[in-house]
């Protein structure tokens, strides 16, 4: 019942936060919701009026092997990542982050911390979209704002031609990891231990997320492996903890891995175990220094005075350090974040096993008082939900809520106690749990083909652009939501056409590109897939801004491929 009014509650949250004056509605959030989650509130409500049954004797462990199993999970969730990157995602990069984690890659993969800019292009650097990039000089390099050791870890694979299993190895890792997590706290009991890989292989979220190039599955991942680490609790172990977790903190946003590790070393500090914890209270906060001085290191790579990135009508950050970037985040809270964040716990609680939440919650409200390490998994899950709600309550493109991915394990965690919590009071469900899972599973090809109808469009316009025979192709971005996500280019500008967001070619930089190539202009109606979907209103023509360029580039005497 606490589920169904959590729902209730979300969806009423979703539906009347717009009445209020202001800004509220988001697009892409809009459409997730209601095209791709809404539609399965009847679905879960039905699995949630499921009765769980009073067994009136003991109930016998599993027979199976559970070594065997967890190979079985950690085979399929592998398999199912690497194949929906090619059947569902067809190879595409869909979101920015997405994109920065494989340019960042390919940089790494060449040996470098940043890449030159040749001085041909350096004027119109910001058309070939700077968003979410560090400004290094004036314009000499480029690289991404995001800490390294996510793309670090592709562009190890990608050496041997495996950059594409990135994402489903940690998610097997994730895997094997809440699995041992759970063999540790309940050795004797199979059924606990095979729930925790049963959650983890039923998570549509676990599984979409595998198959894109997000970070998300390397936080969970390596989270789990320092919850198992830290639970084991010897001398080495300890170590091999703080050595996992610098490589967590570094892998993409500083800030998810120390949320998930406070509330554990909060358990040391409650069995004053003083010099363990100043063991860990030490080597995290040179961890921290360390990452959060890396943007500031990178951007020294800069000659001249760093030029700012050009962020008029395209949505990018600004700020090198981190504590700039924080405090613009907290300025800018009201009810938009609630509204999002609304729409993003409804999300998650979708693309999950319909039992998690509720086994969770069972496992928190029973255990809360009597179990140390319940309060721990409970804290680091729920402090993700509400930073992230205050910093940055809009997700973007993700399958589930992405932003609590590097906390699900956790959430898994506490619904294998909620299990255990039943089962000590007699309860059996085993019939829900079955009718659940079943639904999890057939969700799946559900959700995968919700992803592939995003994609869809983008990928379209995508193989457009690339078959245009020309040196440089300017986008008409103005009008199209996630337009200029389609304007990506490769970190040694490489590739032909060259992409350029139209709104950011100002019309001086016309009489230097056009002396050096052939160009093209994709127009805004072209891009009217990207507009339909979204809903938005179908470009009839090209905006202002590209009108004003087409005319310019006649009156030069351009080579305009048409």
């Amino acid at each position: 019942m606490v589920t169904f009014a959590i729902i209730a509650g979300l969806t009423c949250l979703i539906v009347l936060l717009p009445l209020f004056p202001g800004r509220i509605m988001e697009g892409l959030a809009l459409y997730l919701v209601l095209r791709q989650d809404l539609p399965l509130v009847p679905i879960f409500l039905a699995v949630l009026l499921l009765r769980p049954k009073v067994r009136t004797g003991p109930l016998a462990d599993a027979p199976q092997d559970a070594r065997t199993t967890l190979v079985l999970a950690m085979l399929a969730v592998l398999l199912a990542g690497w194949l929906g990157h090619y059947l569902v995602f067809q190879t595409y990069d869909l979101s920015r982050d997405e994109q920065m984690a494989v340019f960042d890659q390919d940089i790494f993969a060449h040996g470098r911390a940043v890449w030159p800019i040749a001085v041909e292009w350096r004027s119109v650097v910001d058309a070939l979209n700077r968003r979410f990039m560090l400004p290094i000089g004036d314009r000499e390099f480029w690289v991404s704002g995001y800490l390294p050791i996510h793309s670090a870890f592709r562009a190890l694979l990608s050496n041997i031609g495996i950059a594409s299993l990135a994402s489903p190895l940690m998610a097997a890792l994730g895997a094997a990891c809440t699995w041992s997590v759970a063999r540790r706290l309940w050795p004797e009991s199979n059924r606990t231990v095979l729930l925790s890989l049963l959650l983890v292989v039923t998570s549509s979220q676990v599984i979409l997320t595998s198959m894109t190039a997000f970070s998300m599955s390397m936080h969970m991942a390596l989270n789990m492996l320092w919850l198992a680490l830290f639970l084991a609790d010897r001398r080495k172990t300890h170590v091999l903890a703080v050595l996992v977790g610098f490589l967590a903190t570094g892998i993409h946003q500083p800030l998810f891995h120390p949320m998930f590790v406070m509330p554990f070393l909060f358990l040391l500090l409650g069995q004053k175990r003083w010099k363990l914890l100043s063991f860990y209270v030490g080597c995290y906060a040179a961890v921290g220094v360390f990452w959060m001085a890396w943007p500031l290191w990178i951007v020294s790579h800069g000659i001249a005075q760093a030029a700012a990135i050009d962020c008029a009508n395209v949505n990018c950050s600004s700020g090198v350090g981190y504590v700039e970037r924080l405090l613009t985040a907290v300025s800018a809270f009201g009810l938009r974040h609630v509204w999002l964040t609304a729409g993003n716990l409804l999300r998650f609680i979708f693309w999950q096993n319909p039992l998690l939440v509720p086994l969770a919650l069972a496992g928190m409200i029973s255990c809360w008082r009597s179990e140390p390490l319940v309060r721990a998994l409970a804290i680091s899950f729920v402090l993700t939900i509400l930073v992230m709600a205050v910093l940055l309550p809009w997700q973007g493109h993700g399958w589930g809520y992405r932003y609590v991915h590097p906390a699900l394990g956790s959430a898994i965690i506490l619904a294998c106690f909620g299990f255990r919590s039943l089962e000590a009071r007699g309860v059996s469900i085993q019939r829900p749990l079955l009718i659940a899972s079943a639904a999890a599973v057939a969700l799946l090809p559900l959700h995968a083909w919700m992803a592939s109808r995003v994609v869809a469009p983008f990928v379209q316009i995508h193989d457009e652009l690339a078959a245009i025979p020309a040196d440089a192709v300017i986008v008409d971005t103005e009008t199209v939501p996630f337009g200029q996500d389609v304007v990506y280019n490769r970190f040694d500008l490489s590739n032909r056409p060259k992409l350029m967001i139209g709104v950011l070619v100002k019309p001086a930089n016309l009489v230097g590109l056009c002396s050096r190539s052939t160009i093209a202009f994709y127009d805004a109606p072209r891009m009217a897939p990207l507009a339909r979907m979204f809903g938005a209103n179908v470009p009839k023509q090209p905006s202002p801004h590209l009108r004003r360029l087409r005319a310019i580039a006649n009156d030069l005497h351009c080579r305009v491929i048409e």
